[in-house]
């Protein structure tokens, strides 16, 4: 797909590869919800806003899928592991 053009209601080419542009996010809300859970992050890159490890569990837990079940202990593995 040409770079710059969305593929589906929410996916976005860029050359970095796809990214997801949600309205909302499960568990979370809203983009003014979403942003206040969230921090800056400076990678090589650029600055990105990301999830906090809460929110991203919270998130996790309500899409309730076999795959977000796992990523929740793992995810909580690394939160015990950071305190």
């Amino acid at each position: 797909p040409e770079l710059g053009v969305l593929i589906d209601e929410h996916d976005l080419v860029t050359e970095l590869g796809v990214i997801d542009c949600l309205g909302e996010v499960a568990g979370l809300g809203d983009f003014d919800t979403v942003q206040a859970e969230s921090m800056m992050l400076e990678t090589a890159a650029g600055r990105f806003r990301v999830l906090t490890i809460d929110a991203l569990i919270k998130a996790k837990e309500a899409m309730d899928r076999p795959h977000d079940r796992e990523t929740v202990i793992q995810l909580r593995a690394i939160k015990e592991r950071r305190q």
